[in-house]
């Protein structure tokens, strides 16, 4: 904690309504950690500023790493007319490397949600991306009934020359160049992949049947692809 501030403007009786009361509190951070969902990483190396007042709270251009990915965000968490809130939305983007991609996954509550598809991938090269998330608080995922999810908006990843290694079908697929992009409502998705398989060009996509469950648990999730190959 680098400084703090309060500006606070009203009674101090503490009968006096507190719809006459106004405050506000900042706090200047440096090299800061932060648990914010059991469900989910810890955020390291935090540094910006938090201002919470009795309308919210709101952390803008926060830069963070989890899981070794760097992000910048915009963090708002809105209060109801009695002080509470329910969601933290998360606006901002990311970049790093593709296996650092593939741990995100597999740590979340989106490995669950995608049939751990990626749990026995491995992976190389830069990625970069975008997230626009509504995080719920004071949420677990063992006290979830069925229709609710553990956090909604999207997340888009720009993946360039990256290289994947599927292990649990021994195939590897080099150069590949898509935006996947996952949300609650679509699923994981793609509208164009472009890829090599076995050396010769490949092209599909990505796309989610939403009610159609796999054999790993969650939605059925098909990648379709296309190309030539030389058999010799």
């Amino acid at each position: 904690l680098i400084d703090s501030g309060l500006i606070f403007h009203g009674s101090l009786n503490k009968e006096s309504p507190a719809i006459n009361k106004v405050y506000e509190m900042y706090f200047n951070v440096e090299d800061s950690s932060l648990r914010y969902h059991e469900d989910w990483p810890e955020l390291s190396e935090v540094n910006g500023k938090v201002v919470i007042g009795n309308w919210g709270l709101e952390a803008t251009k926060v830069s963070a790493t989890t899981l070794d990915t760097e992000i910048t965000a915009d963090i708002t968490a809105p209060f109801d007319a009695l002080g509470k809130t329910s969601w933290l939305n998360v606006l901002g983007n990311f970049q790093g490397e593709g296996a650092n991609a593939l741990s995100f996954i597999n740590q979340t509550p989106i490995a669950e949600m995608t049939g751990n598809l990626t749990s026995q991938w491995l992976a190389e090269g830069p990625i970069e991306g975008e997230l626009n998330l509504q995080i719920p608080i004071n949420y677990s995922l063992s006290d979830a009934a069925e229709p609710l999810y553990p956090f909604g908006g999207e997340v888009r990843t720009q993946l360039g020359q990256v290289d994947l290694y599927l292990t649990d079908v021994d195939l590897a697929v080099t150069d590949l160049n898509t935006e996947l992009i996952y949300s609650v409502a679509e699923g994981l998705s793609s509208q164009e992949v472009q890829a090599k398989v076995f050396g010769y060009p490949v092209t599909g996509f990505i796309r989610t049947d939403k009610g159609v469950p796999s054999q790993d648990g969650g939605d059925q999730i098909i990648v379709s692809t296309q190309g030539t190959a030389s058999v010799k």
